[in-house]
C-alpha cells in the first residue's frame, strides 16, 4: 500500500470517529427507531417492511442500548464506501483526483447524513460502490476473474433486499448493452445480468406470499417545502452537472470511462423518475450518485477545472451542514435536542408506568423515540395504532379531552424542560390511560 493511500486510510479513520462522537450524541431519530423497534418486533409491524436492514439492526439489541450502537453499522458501511472510492478513482486517475472524490463522496449531504444514520442509506450506498466497481472491472477487462461476477450478482442481492430502488441497477447492465452491443457475446455477462432479474422475481414472490419482506419503506414525513427539496436536489447534484459541464467542453467520452459515464447519467435519472410514483427521499441518492463521484475525480485529474470543482465542493459543504444541523432541515432530528433530555424524560415516565406498557402520542414518530429511550417498554402507539391496552399518554400541549379516547385517565406528570442555548422552554404533559377505545375497523391499520 502506498503512502497516499495510508494517508487516505488515516483520513477516513479520524472522519470514522468524528461521525462515531456525533452519532454518540445526537439523539435518535425519528426515522431509526421506527427502524429499531421494528426490527425488535414490537412496534409498527403493520405500517411496512423494512427490508435487510432490519436484520442488521437487530444486531445491536445485544450491545448496549445506545444510539451509538444502533448507528454503528452505519459508520462501517460509509467508511468502506469512502475507501472503495478513493482506491476506484485512484486506480483511474492517481492521487489527485482520488483525493478529490473522497472529499466530494464525503460532503454530500446524503453520504453525511447515511454515515451518522441508522436507516438502509449506508448499506445501500456501500453495495453500489462495490456493484459499479464490479461492473466496471467486468466491462473493461478481457479475462475477468469470476470473483468479479460474483461480488456483482451479491451487490444485486443486497441492493433489491435493501431499498426498493434498487430494481434501477438490476436495468443497468442491460442499458449499457445499448452501447457496448458486443457484450451480447460475454456469456458471464448475460448471466449476472439476467440473474439480477431472477433474484428480483424470487425475492419479489416472497414477498407476495409473506415469506420474505422485499421493499424497504418507514413512514417518512416529508416536508411541504417543495423548493427546498427541488434546491437540495439540486445541490445534491452538482457531481452530475459537472461531468456533463465537462463532457460538454471536451466533446468526448474517454473510453477508460465510457461505462462511468452511462451509468452516472442512467442512475441519476433513474433515481429522479422512479420517486416520482413515490415518496422522494433525498437521502437515498449517495448511492445513484457514486459513479458521477468517481468521475468527478477522475475529470478533474485529467482537465483541471480547479475553480469550477472548488466552488461546487464549497456548496455541497455548506449544503451539507445545513441539512444536519439546522433545525428547519428535514434532516435535522425532532422532537429533543441532546441525550441529557431523553434520560430526564425516561426517569419521569419509570416513576408511574409498569414493564411492558404503552407509549401513546399523537405521532408514530413521537412514540418511537420515546419508546426508544425508554428501555423497558416494548410498544409504541398512537391513538389508532396499538396493540396495548394501558400505559402513559404524552404530549406537548395540555390535554382535555383524552376520556373520549380512553375510558380511565388521569394527569400525573408535567415535565419542563429548556432548549441548549438556554432560550426556549417547553412542557411535556404525562397522563395515566387505560382502555383504548379503537374502532375495531381501525385497530392496528394505522388510520
Amino acid at each position: 500500500m502506498v503512502k497516499s493511500d495510508r494517508m487516505a486510510g488515516f483520513f477516513i479513520i479520524i472522519a470514522g470517529i468524528y461521525y462515531s462522537w456525533n452519532a454518540f450524541v445526537l439523539p435518535v431519530r425519528a426515522d431509526e427507531a421506527f427502524l429499531f423497534l421494528k426490527s425488535i418486533g414490537s412496534s409498527w409491524s403493520t405500517i411496512g417492511p423494512t427490508g435487510l436492514m432490519e436484520y442488521i439492526i437487530q444486531l445491536s439489541t445485544y450491545l448496549e442500548h445506545s444510539s451509538l450502537n444502533l448507528r454503528m453499522p452505519s459508520i462501517l458501511f460509509i467508511s468502506i464506501s469512502a475507501l472503495i472510492v478513493f482506491q476506484f478513482t485512484y486506480g483511474l486517475s492517481g492521487r489527485h483526483g482520488a483525493w478529490f472524490s473522497l472529499i466530494i463522496f464525503f460532503v454530500s449531504p446524503p453520504v453525511t447524513y447515511a454515515y451518522m444514520s441508522a436507516t438502509s442509506s449506508s448499506l445501500f450506498i456501500l453495495f453500489s460502490c462495490i456493484y459499479i466497481y464490479s461492473l466496471y472491472v467486468i466491462t473493461n477487462s478481457e479475462n475477468v476473474h469470476i470473483k468479479y461476477y460474483i461480488w456483482a450478482s451479491l451487490s444485486h442481492i443486497v441492493l433489491i433486499s435493501t431499498h426498493f430502488s434498487g430494481i434501477i441497477f438490476i436495468v443497468l447492465p442491460f442499458i449499457y448493452l445499448i452501447f457496448q452491443r458486443k457484450l451480447i457475446y460475454n456469456k458471464a455477462y448475460m448471466i449476472t445480468a439476467f440473474l439480477g432479474i431472477i433474484y428480483t422475481a424470487v425475492f419479489s414472490l416472497l414477498h407476495i406470499f409473506g415469506l420474505y419482506e422485499l421493499f424497504y419503506k418507514y413512514p417518512l414525513a416529508i416536508t411541504d417545502k417543495k423548493i427546498y427539496i427541488y434546491l437540495l436536489l439540486f445541490i445534491v447534484s452538482l457531481p452530475v452537472i459537472y461531468i456533463i459541464l465537462i463532457f460538454i467542453k471536451n466533446k468526448k467520452i474517454d473510453n477508460k470511462v465510457y461505462f462511468l459515464f452511462i451509468s452516472a447519467l442512467f442512475l441519476y435519472a433513474g433515481s429522479i423518475l422512479f420517486n416520482i410514483f413515490s415518496t422522494f427521499d433525498i437521502r437515498i441518492m449517495g448511492a445513484f450518485l457514486i459513479p458521477a463521484v468517481i468521475l468527478s475525480g477522475y475529470y478533474y485529474e485529467q482537465f483541471g477545472y480547479k475553480i469550477l470543482l472548488g466552488i461546487f465542493t464549497t456548496v455541497l459543504v455548506l449544503t451539507s451542514a445545513y441539512t444536519n444541523i439546522s433545525k428547519t432541515s428535514e434532516l435535522t432530528p425532532r422532537f429533543m435536542e441532546n441525550t441529557r433530555q431523553y434520560e430526564s424524560i425516561r426517569h419521569s415516565i419509570q416513576d408511574f408506568a409498569s414493564f411492558g406498557e404503552s407509549i401513546y402520542t399523537y405521532d408514530a414518530g413521537f412514540s418511537s423515540i420515546l419508546v426508544y429511550n425508554t428501555f423497558p417498554f416494548i410498544e409504541a402507539c398512537t391513538l389508532y395504532d396499538c396493540i396495548g391496552n394501558s400505559g402513559v399518554f404524552v404530549s406537548q400541549n395540555k390535554e382535555d379531552n383524552l376520556s373520549k379516547y380512553f375510558y380511565n385517565v388521569k394527569e400525573v406528570n408535567i415535565y419542563r424542560g429548556m432548549s441548549v442555548d438556554r432560550k426556549k422552554t417547553f412542557k411535556l404533559y404525562f397522563y395515566r390511560v387505560e382502555g383504548l377505545k379503537i374502532p375495531p375497523e381501525n385497530k392496528n391499520t394505522g388510520q
